[in-house]
């Protein structure tokens, strides 16, 4: 069992042959209209929305349902007519919690800007909270990468937000099954080609969030010797 607002369990995963499908084999079984698949979808990424429920800033009470809510959205989203079975599951799983999130904070008030509810959000965290916090992306890059989403696939934006929280490349190469050559070369091509196109959009930003996105988007030196 576990408690209102803790973290799941990962032993709770839902057993039998659902649970060994591969994801994309799951989604077809889904747009099957099988119980028993939409059931082991929200198991098995249950844990990986709330951890990054977490990192948002969503209310420990309320995490869990929180996380069900993305889960069903994405299900839903997944088995509609035409709809792509993304390659990357867990990256379209984490963009599709971060654009509920940020779109709930825009409509949470029509008095206060984005900028405020951000700040309203993060005073109202526990200390503890707070610390999980200060390994979250900078709220300007957030805001960056909300306004960049219609032109980065799922896979390209989660790339971003592992760089943004200084995932080692080897982690990277290892989850994504490349070498770290590779993801250095994919990250540093994308760096560039978001560089390029920021500037427009963050020309409305404070000096401040502006310096922000600007070091978010540095280039480091080894990135670009392992890509020569």
């Amino acid at each position: 069992m576990t408690q209102s607002g803790g973290a799941p369990n990962a032993n709770d995963s839902h057993a039998g042959h659902y649970a060994t499908l591969r994801d994309a084999e799951l989604i077809l079984a889904m747009r099957r209209y099988e119980q028993e698949a939409f059931v082991e979808f929200i198991e098995r990424h249950r844990i990986l929305v709330w951890n990054h429920a977490r990192d948002l800033g969503v209310a420990a009470p309320e995490r869990r349902s929180w996380s069900e809510e993305v889960l069903h959205d994405c299900a839903l989203a997944l088995v509609r007519e035409g709809a792509r079975i993304p390659a990357n599951l867990p990256g379209y799983i984490i963009v599709s919690a971060r654009r509920k999130f940020f779109a709930q904070l825009r409509s949470a008030s029509d008095d206060q800007t984005f900028d405020e509810l951000v700040e309203e959000e993060l005073d109202c965290r526990s200390t503890v909270e707070e610390e999980e916090a200060a390994n979250s992306l900078p709220e300007p890059v957030l805001r960056l990468l909300d306004r960049l989403t219609t032109s980065l696939t799922a896979d390209e934006e989660l790339l971003l937000v592992w760089k943004g929280h200084h995932v080692p490349y080897s982690t990277i190469a290892e989850w994504l099954g490349e070498t770290r050559s590779a993801v250095a070369q994919r990250i540093w091509r994308l760096t560039k080609r978001v560089s390029e196109a920021a500037e427009q959009i963050i020309a409305p930003f404070s000096s401040a969030d502006q310096e922000a996105v600007r070091r978010f988007l540095h280039v480091r030196k080894e990135d670009r010797n392992e890509t020569s």
